[in-house]
C-alpha cells in the first residue's frame, strides 16, 4: 500500500536530483516504473473486485 506513494516521492525527488547530476536518470526511470505497475494493479485488482465479485459480499 506504500508502494506507489514511495514511488511517487522517488520519482518527483529524482526529477531534481538528475538536474544537480544526471546519474540519477536512471532513478527517475525506475521509479517511474515501478508506479506505472503500482498503479495498475491497483486498477485491475479495483476492476476485478467490481466486475468478478460475489453480489452483496462485503470485505
Amino acid at each position: 500500500m506504500l508502494t506507489p506513494f514511495l514511488a511517487l516521492f522517488a520519482d518527483t525527488l529524482s526529477w531534481w536530483l538528475t538536474k544537480l547530476w544526471p546519474g540519477f536518470a536512471w532513478l527517475t526511470m525506475i521509479s517511474g516504473l515501478a508506479y506505472g505497475v503500482a498503479g495498475t494493479v491497483m486498477i485491475v485488482v479495483s476492476l476485478r473486485q467490481m466486475w468478478f465479485g460475489k453480489p452483496g459480499a462485503r470485505g
